[in-house]
């Protein structure tokens, strides 16, 4: 076998087999060489020793969270040449939580693989926190035994709190304040933690209790929590760390005091955070609680009361009066308009002194609303103006129409309202008439239709419907509905906060908050180890491992970014432009060229008809076009502009920026990417390659580029190898060839087509030349080897005459 080609498995197979080796040899020990009747006398040692023992097997289920059940499949193969029959010793496992679905197999055929399926269940047997190692010996049958060794290790989630007291100090009642803790999983399974407050059990109330108890007994709304965890819940992957925030917003001047358990999902382990904190009141203080002014006559100066107001706080407080003050009636009617108030009415600002406006972001808002509208006010009234002038048009036509008829003899006088529609005649009673009316109308607005004049009046309705139905789809998208960054809506509210915490929600911000994982790049020439090594880097540290060409073709084939759409249009026009110059050559090849069939004489005045010659000055002013470069390789992707299929092309450096950008944003590139080689087909050089990944990287801390290198020597064994592999396989292919041709029985020749037994035929007569030219080979070197011998003795002879 060669060294490339040995496996794990065969390295067990044959350490096995020398164990079974030794085994035998120190068994059968031979005793007497005794030449009594022709044979060996030999003594054989019977009992339990006499197995063979294997090395273990061993199955690690890892990390087994207490409550979970955990599976693995083991296949187990006969690599001998005969069937083979085995059991299971199962007592070791009781108790164990360890489940063995397969006790006995009889007769497994040599080279066939059998499926079982192991179970680990240790909440089944209230299996303690811990390792648990068990061995299952397995028995073969007139063969050696072995233990399959199992082990898990049982765990419960767990998390540690960088601070498990928190003293927010004293917070003013109208204000809040939030400090971050970090949770850290250190174990080595995922923990799911919650800190949302469990809701008590709610009563039900007898129907039949009387109305006042029932309101008595009746459940009140919620109070506002004073300490909150933000976010409330989340999952932990092993080893992750995350920030969390508490907030304690006082309601009342007092102390608080709480402690915030969080829950971990399957965990008997405990965790809370003792919040403490003290709220302050914000209150004012009057000279005088009610005021009576004396009696006044009217018209007088009136009378004036003085009234003291105190501010016992410590903190400025700034006072409005709800009825009065214009500042505290608009800036209600901002806030009003903002989203994100809690269930309790509470909406969350940055703090602000007293004599201060509201956030820029707010007011900015509210003045850009205004404008919405007033714009929305003033398309509104131009509708409507616009159907009254087409209702008093339609009005003044009927008017007009009515007058003929009354001309014409009718009787009666039609008085026609603004919408059109004939009414009944003064005299209170339907005219006889009026069906002759209602025809003519009908075949006169016929006539109208046919002659392309319809009425006005439904447009304006629709216009005036189209009209509100703007007004109410941008009234609704003025009062709420933001932009998206992540999963934050971006509104005025969020903008604030951001400004204020320092918080950059762009999205070149977002961008470079997820460039906070490594990059590492793997360069080197072909076979020199760099897949492998990526994968060994992707299986330590969790890193996504991406190809430059794989990121652009995925791009083409699936993107829908602009950079994207420009990718795909630079190789559709490359793809399209290869295949007209195919056609070109095709036609050139089959000799279907028009021009070489057409007289020179009806040649001249198609070119002339394609313009005349142009000046000098002409072709100078005229741009430039650039030639397309065609020597792309074709890419595995199906487009219906390209029915000849896709090629690649060299790609400008912001277009491939900003693919491999986008694809880097991807969370599986947060923990840190992996580029697997720096050739592509779509940049010139390796030289441009690595300056687009680095741009496309951008501002991330660590960086790293290993390149692999491959010695000439190594280069020439692995070529040596391969062209032994590819030799080997060709000669297995005409072994097997020549067996079934030999095999091949006459039955089976006299079924096979004529061609096909000429083809057998030509082998056959193939495989006697060979064979007697390996005859003729033979007896050459026979011939040989026996002249060889006989010129030596000669010479021995000639040697001994002279001596």
């Amino acid at each position: 076998i060669a060294v490339s080609e040995v496996t794990n498995l065969d390295v067990e197979m044959e350490v096995e087999r020398r164990l079974v080796a030794e085994q035998a040899n120190t068994l059968y020990v031979i005793h007497d060489l005794n030449r009594v009747g022709g044979h060996v006398e030999t003594i054989s040692v019977d009992g339990a020793s006499a197995r063979t023992v294997l090395p273990d097997y061993i199955l690690d289920f890892g990390d087994v969270i207490l409550g979970d059940v955990h599976r693995r499949s083991v296949l187990l193969s006969n690599t001998g040449v005969h069937p083979v029959s085995f059991s299971f010793n199962l007592r070791s496992l009781e108790q164990s939580g360890f489940i063995i679905t397969v006790n006995r197999v009889h007769l497994l055929p040599p080279g066939e693989t059998l499926s079982m399926d192991i179970y680990f269940d240790p909440r089944a047997v209230n299996s303690p926190p811990g390792v648990i190692e068990r061995a299952a010996l397995i028995s073969i049958k007139d063969g050696p035994v072995f233990n399959l060794r199992l082990s898990g290790d049982v765990t419960m989630s767990d998390l540690q709190l960088s601070d498990d007291v928190i003293d927010f100090g004293d917070v003013y009642c109208g204000r809040c304040k939030i400090i971050s803790v970090q949770l850290h999983n250190y174990k080595k399974v995922q923990c799911q933690w919650t800190a949302i407050p469990v809701e008590t059990h709610k009563r039900k109330i007898d129907k039949h209790l009387p109305m006042h108890l029932r309101k008595q007994l009746k459940p009140q709304k919620p109070l506002p929590r004073n300490f909150e965890v933000m976010p409330p819940s989340g999952i932990l992957l092993p080893g992750q760390r995350i920030n969390i925030q508490v907030k304690f917003m006082p309601t009342d001047d007092a102390n608080y005091s709480l402690k915030l358990p969080i829950r971990l999902t399957q965990s008997s382990n405990r965790v809370a955070i003792h919040c403490i904190g003290r709220g302050l009141d914000v209150g004012l203080q009057f000279s005088r609680s009610m005021i009576e002014f004396e009696p006044i006559l009217p018209h007088s100066a009136g009378h004036e009361v003085e009234v003291t107001v105190n501010n016992p706080s410590s903190i400025a407080v700034e006072v409005h009066s709800v009825d009065f003050d214009d500042k505290y009636l608009i800036e209600e009617k901002i806030l009003r308009l903002m989203r994100g108030y809690d269930e309790f009415g509470y909406l969350l600002l940055p703090p602000r002194e007293a004599g201060q406006d509201l956030p820029a972001e707010l007011i900015t808002y509210f003045e850009d609303h205004k404008k919405r509208v007033a714009e929305i006010e003033e398309q509104r009234m131009v509708a409507e103006s616009h159907v009254r002038d087409v209702a008093e048009q339609e009005s003044t036509k009927n008017v007009n129409r009515n007058v003929d008829n009354e001309d014409e003899g009718k009787a009666d006088e039609i008085i026609l309202d603004v919408d059109g529609e004939s009414e009944k005649s003064r005299s209170g009673h339907a005219s006889p008439t009026d069906g002759d009316e209602q025809i003519m109308s009908k075949d006169d607005k016929e006539g109208d239709s046919d002659k392309g004049v319809k009425s006005d009046e439904p447009e304006a309705d629709a216009v005036s419907d189209d009209v509100t139905n703007k007004q109410m789809e941008l009234a609704d998208d003025d009062l709420g509905s933001g932009n998206i960054v992540g999963e934050l809506e971006l509104t005025p509210v969020t903008e604030a906060l951001a400004r204020f915490m320092d918080i950059d929600l762009s999205i070149e911000g977002r961008k470079s908050r997820n460039r906070r994982g490594i990059a590492v790049i793997i360069n080197g020439p072909p076979e020199s180890g760099k897949t492998k090594l990526s994968q060994c880097i992707q299986e330590a540290y969790n890193t996504a491992v991406l190809t430059v060409d794989d990121i652009i073709i995925n791009a083409i084939k699936q993107g829908r970014s602009m950079a994207a759409l420009r990718a795909r249009e630079a190789c559709i026009n490359v793809s399209k432009e290869k295949a007209r110059l195919e056609a070109r050559e095709r036609e050139a090849h089959e000799g279907i060229d028009e021009s070489s069939e057409v007289p020179a004489a009806t040649v001249a005045p198609a070119h002339h008809a394609r313009g005349a010659p142009k000046t000098k000055q002409e072709a100078e002013n005229e741009p430039a076009v650039e030639p397309i470069d065609i020597s792309g390789q074709r890419l595995d992707v199906n487009l219906p502009e390209t029915p000849d299929g896709l090629y690649s092309c060299i790609l400008d450096e912001q277009t491939m920026v900003e693919i491999l950008d986008d694809r880097f944003q991807h969370p599986d590139c947060f923990r840190g990417l992996l580029i697997d080689g720096l050739h592509s087909i779509f940049t010139p050089n390796m030289a441009a390659t690595v300056q687009t990944v680095l741009k496309a990287i951008n501002n991330r801390k660590y960086i790293y580029n290993i390149v692999l290198t491959l010695q000439e020597e190594q280069l020439k064994q692995r070529d040596i190898a391969d062209e032994e592999e590819r030799q080997k396989r060709l000669q297995q292919r005409e072994d097997a060839i020549r067996q079934a041709l030999q095999d091949l029985s006459e039955e089976d020749y006299e079924k096979l087509s004529d061609r096909q037994r000429a083809e057998i035929d030509h082998r056959l007569h193939l495989l006697k030349k060979e064979r007697m030219r390996k005859k003729e080979e033979e007896k050459r070197k026979q011939r040989e080897e026996k002249e060889m011998k006989e010129l030596m003795e000669q010479q021995r002879l000639e040697e001994e005459r002279v001596a």
